[in-house]
């Protein structure tokens, strides 16, 4: 039952109330102009960010990027970003007041990372506006020393046209056969949001001759295969995305890397630069499976509480060989006992195969017991293997017994 199987989500909420504008509180030091120069001291200024762009347009909303620079003390650089409709004028530009791009809520990342941030609640973002920003460190009103103003960049002409770069590639988990990859995802030159091909080699990796991800094509969401990567479009660039790579050798030690592309591959694609370079050494042999993280009921809320009953676990967050897990779900009524109590044979517990889990938190799974009788009281375990049952399957632990009774 698809409607019961939860996946967790980045979601962006987009706010429609109009942006609350104000001025910059007199007491607080004034930045530099973009023209001025500043005299470097053993403490130098922070630096300036020279790139800062519109990178997602939406009703209410605007994304920005920018590069990220230090704050002159060699530790991530704090942002004060601004804006104003038509042309700016930084000492009565508005600071954000909803979105990421609030003061309070520009978590660094380290000079040269790339920054994504949402200014929320714009009445309409049709309008022509300006944005600027300003590195600093120290707190704002107090002893916050500036760098210089960013370049100014707007809401208005032809975008950059080719994709941004993603600079934070890394490996979150590696398994026998099997690699997960993390990054922050881009923009495509476009104001959209970038797709990506993924290739792996033996170290040391050569893009050219580097072989393709293999894998069912992926849709951007935390469980996609690396091949033909898509991006979310609904979320937007500068959201974490994760896929996996299958296919892979056991005890070899490989190199991942990724190209963003606007287009179609080979066809109109423009890409965007190489990423970093993500390495790791897959496991030498499949790794044991972990048990369930939960497991209840969900008695009465069934499409037909009278037979059916809704089951809900947490999948192993140690899924052995990087393949997904299939599992045997049974149940009796009254007290469980694992050797004589029926396999699943109706509903969607049935022969299940849950999706490959989030291996970063907990993943609910949720199917359908059906063919059970009114008003009974049941038991329910279940037990999570690879391979085929009767034949060459491997198990994990068996999980908790719960109860569940259906409605008369």
């Amino acid at each position: 039952m698809s409607s019961h199987r939860r996946t967790l989500f980045a979601v962006a909420v987009t706010l429609t109330a109009a942006a609350t504008f104000g001025c910059q509180d007199p007491a607080e030091p004034e930045p530099p102009k973009a023209d001025e120069a500043v005299t470097a001291t053993a403490d130098g200024p922070p630096g300036t960010v020279s790139n800062l762009q519109v990178v997602w347009i939406r009703p209410n909303s605007f994304k920005l990027s920018f590069t990220e620079v230090d704050d002159g003390t060699g530790n991530p650089a704090k942002y004060d970003i601004r804006y104003a409709r038509g042309t700016i004028s930084w000492g009565s530009a508005s600071s954000v007041t909803f979105g990421t791009c609030q003061s309070q809520q520009t978590t660094s990342k380290g000079a040269g990372q790339s920054f994504y941030c949402s200014i929320e609640g714009i009445p309409s973002t049709s309008d022509p506006y300006q944005f600027q920003v300003v590195a600093y460190r120290g707190t704002l009103n107090q002893d916050a020393v500036f760098g210089q103003l960013s370049n100014v960049a707007s809401n208005q002409g032809a975008p950059s046209g080719r994709p941004g770069a993603v600079t934070d590639l890394r490996v979150s988990s590696a398994y026998s056969n099997a690699v997960y990859l993390k990054f922050t995802s881009t923009d495509d030159g476009n104001r959209g949001v970038a797709n990506y091909e993924v290739r792996f080699a033996p170290s040391p990796i050569s893009w050219g001759s580097a072989s393709r991800s293999p894998g069912n094509n992926g849709a951007g969401s935390s469980n996609a295969s690396c091949k033909n990567l898509k991006g979310e479009e609904s979320q937007g660039p500068g959201w974490l995305t994760t896929c996996f790579v299958v296919g892979l050798s056991p005890g070899v030690h490989y190199d991942f890397q990724l190209v963003p592309y606007s287009g179609t591959l080979n066809q109109n694609a423009v890409f965007g630069p190489l990423s970093n370079i993500a390495s790791t050494t897959t496991a030498t042999s499949e790794t044991a499976i972990g048990p369930v993280q939960f497991m209840g009921t969900l008695p009465g809320q069934a499409t037909n509480p009278r037979t059916e009953m809704i089951v809900k676990f947490g999948a192993p967050t140690q899924p052995s060989s990087g393949q997904p897990l299939r599992y045997d779900v049974r149940f009796k009524q009254g007290t469980m006992s694992w050797g004589s109590a029926a396999s699943a044979s109706q509903g969607t517990c049935a022969d299940l195969a849950a999706p490959y889990p989030n291996l970063d938190a907990s993943n609910a799974v949720y199917c359908v017991v059906a063919g059970l009788s009114p008003g009974s009281s049941y038991e329910f375990q279940l037990v999570p293997y690879r391979g085929t049952l009767n034949k060459d399957a491997v198990f994990g632990p068996l999980s908790p017994v719960v109860q569940g009774t259906t409605n008369p």
